[in-house]
């Protein structure tokens, strides 16, 4: 794999998305629906024995839930044969490796009473988040009407402190649960919120403050083309540009190294295999300009 190109895999990805999504949309319905009707504590309610028909609903979703963290692993496959090895983090491969097997736990020991709740909540922000996974797709034509995806972290964080709170108070207030489980669900979120929240400073905040620092320096109008401080100012500025950028596997392979662009000055030369690449980068690089305000001049762009 070492010496082949990445497999694009669109004709994959996008029903596999989507259908992950309608399984996560399945779920949690059905877990609204029978804890709605069974009037079920979303602060504790405890595990009883019972074969009514919500009850084995219920039972029935959580089983489907502890399914679809199997068929998560194919997120894994998928990055390796696309060759997307920066997203097959510490996070990546913690979060889906421990997620099934506690989840083996739930299904096999406490198939309902609050074990519906996480399941529940966490399957209704998948939908979310493999939605915008299969459109994204796309391409740069239909990601840049996806606004949400960093929400869809908030949303994790979000869901993680409650799960974390109802875990402490669980033990505070004697909830009729086993009671290992309630201190593994605090250690658990515990990790989940360092994690999450790690990979959101990262991703958001960090490039945000660069943003910020970039626009305290920006250049005034007026200043002069050819002006010694404002070609200073310009590099200054693509600096940040392509530091905001990732570009990881795009560009031209040169003996395992991709190579995407070549500096002059003021001048970029921007380098692509393919066509479809090249269109990916330049959209991303007229993009990120206009966050740090620069605007490309596309008549003086040339494609060779």
């Amino acid at each position: 794999m070492k010496n082949r190109r990445p497999f694009k895999l669109t004709w994959l990805l996008v029903p596999y998305n989507l259908a992950m999504a309608a399984l996560n949309g399945y779920i949690a319905a059905k877990l609204l629906t029978a804890s709605f009707r069974l009037r079920y504590s979303y602060i504790c309610e405890p595990c009883r024995q019972k074969y009514d028909a919500d009850e084995l609903q219920i039972a029935n979703a959580v089983w489907w839930y502890y399914f679809s963290k199997l068929l998560e692993f194919c997120d894994t496959f998928f990055f390796i044969l696309r060759k997307k090895e920066e997203q097959l983090t510490f996070l990546h491969v913690y979060h889906h490796s421990t997620m099934f097997g506690f989840w083996w736990i739930g299904i096999k020991w406490v198939p309902s009473g609050s074990t519906f709740l996480p399941a529940m909540v966490n399957s209704a922000i998948h939908v979310l988040m493999y939605t915008y996974y299969g459109l994204s797709v796309f391409g740069p034509s239909v990601t840049k009407y996806l606004w949400w995806k960093k929400y869809l972290t908030i949303l994790q964080l979000i869901q993680f402190t409650c799960a974390l709170i109802l875990g402490i108070n669980g033990i505070r207030t004697g909830c009729e649960f086993p009671l290992w489980m309630h201190y593994m669900l605090i250690i658990y979120m515990i990790s989940f919120i360092v994690l999450f929240g790690n990979f959101y400073m990262k991703a958001y905040i960090a490039k945000f403050v660069s943003r910020i620092r970039l626009q305290d320096q920006s250049m005034q109008r007026g200043v002069r083309q050819g002006d010694v401080i404002s070609l200073k100012l310009l590099i200054a500025a693509l600096e940040a540009v392509f530091n905001l950028l990732d570009w990881n596997r795009l560009g031209i392979n040169i003996n395992g190294e991709y190579i995407t662009q070549l500096r002059f000055a003021g001048d970029v030369v921007i380098m692509a295999e393919t066509l479809g690449d090249l269109n990916t980068t330049l959209y991303d690089l007229s993009r990120v300009s206009r966050q740090v305000g620069l605007r490309m001049n596309m008549s003086k762009t040339k494609i060779i």
